[in-house]
């Protein structure tokens, strides 16, 4: 099964040999997730809010202790 455009496929390599390990190419909902994560947070707008939001939140917990 393959689908273009970051849509989800399967590859499968048979292995030579009994040892050789079985490797797959599938897309799982976890990797995909984790990558539009990554693609947002290295958004500079959404970076910038979040380091802003790390701020806020560091002088809440310890205030000017």
């Amino acid at each position: 099964m393959r689908e273009s455009s970051m849509g989800k496929y399967s590859i499968v390599k048979q292995p030579k040999s009994p040892h050789e390990p079985l490797v797959s190419h599938k897309h799982t909902t976890e990797l995909y997730e984790f990558f539009e994560a990554h693609r947002h947070i290295r958004d500079r707008e959404t970076h910038s809010r979040l380091q802003v939001d790390l701020v806020v939140h560091l002088w809440k917990l310890h205030g000017e202790s």
